[in-house]
């Protein structure tokens, strides 16, 4: 799916450290939360976000796009992902992170 940035919601507003960058999995306009997000961090409707890449014939092309709450957006249901899927997709991503680490560990003992 499109890729979008975003401050997450636990900074305070305009925080370079908030600043993310996730791609959307899923989306479903009448949630509360509507977007299912590959870092599996739920943001409001009314969280300011950036579309940065657009699916456009397969690929994944730049896009200059605004800062606007997702509200503002029109959204279209799409995607079968659940948050489980987000979190499971990160867990593996963790797990070789750490298998890497502990390879790199071991090398120097």
């Amino acid at each position: 799916g499109d890729v979008i940035e975003y401050y997450s919601p636990i900074f305070v507003a305009g925080d370079p450290r908030g600043l993310r960058e996730a791609t959307v999995l899923a989306i479903d306009p009448k949630k509360e939360y509507p977007l299912v997000l590959e870092n599996a961090e739920y943001i409001p409707n009314d969280t300011s976000v950036k579309r940065v890449k657009v699916m456009s014939g397969g690929e994944l092309v730049d896009h200059p796009g605004i800062f606007r709450p997702i509200s503002r957006f029109k959204l279209v249901k799409a995607g079968e992902a659940t948050i489980a899927d987000a979190v499971k997709m990160q867990s593996s991503r963790f797990g070789g992170i750490m298998r890497n680490n502990m390879k790199k560990l071991k090398s120097k003992a």
